[in-house]
C-alpha cells in the first residue's frame, strides 16, 4: 500500500513538473481528427452509440484540446485529443475522454514517445474507449 501511494506521489510530482508543456502543446490539433468518413466533434463522439470497437497499437505522440462545449475541468486541463504514432511516419489523433479516466494522471506521467500503447476506440467516431 504505501508503494502504491509512493507511486502517485511521484507521478503527481512529475505530473506538475510537466503539466506546464501539456498546456503549451493543448491547441495541437486545432481540427478536429479527420479521417477517410465522417468527421465528428469530441462532443459528437461521446454522444454517439460505439459501434465497431476495434485495437490498436502505436507510440503515444501528444495529446491537446480541441476546443469543445462538451469539454469538462479535465479535459480541459489534459487536452480531448490524444495522437498516436502508428507505423514509421504516420500519426492519428484519437478523441479521448480523459476526465473519464480514473488513472489520467498517472498514465500522462509515464507515457513517452518510446512507449508502446495498446488502445480501443470506436472504429466510426475515433473515441477511444479504453487505453494502457
Amino acid at each position: 500500500m504505501k508503494s502504491l501511494f509512493k507511486l502517485v506521489v511521484i507521478a503527481l510530482v512529475f505530473l506538475l513538473a510537466v503539466a506546464p508543456v501539456a498546456v503549451r502543446c493543448a491547441d495541437h490539433p486545432r481540427t478536429p481528427p479527420i479521417y477517410s468518413g465522417q468527421s465528428f466533434t469530441f462532443g459528437q463522439a461521446k454522444a454517439e452509440p460505439q459501434g465497431q470497437v476495434v485495437t490498436g497499437y502505436g507510440l503515444f505522440v501528444v495529446n491537446g484540446l480541441v476546443f469543445d462545449s462538451s469539454n469538462n475541468t479535465g479535459n480541459a486541463f489534459f487536452g480531448n485529443t490524444i495522437v498516436i504514432r502508428v507505423g514509421a511516419r504516420r500519426t492519428v489523433t484519437y478523441w479521448y475522454d480523459w476526465s473519464a479516466d480514473p488513472v489520467a494522471v498517472i498514465k500522462l506521467a509515464v507515457w513517452n514517445r518510446s512507449t508502446p500503447l495498446t488502445f480501443r476506440y470506436d472504429a466510426r467516431t475515433l473515441l477511444v474507449v479504453g487505453i494502457n
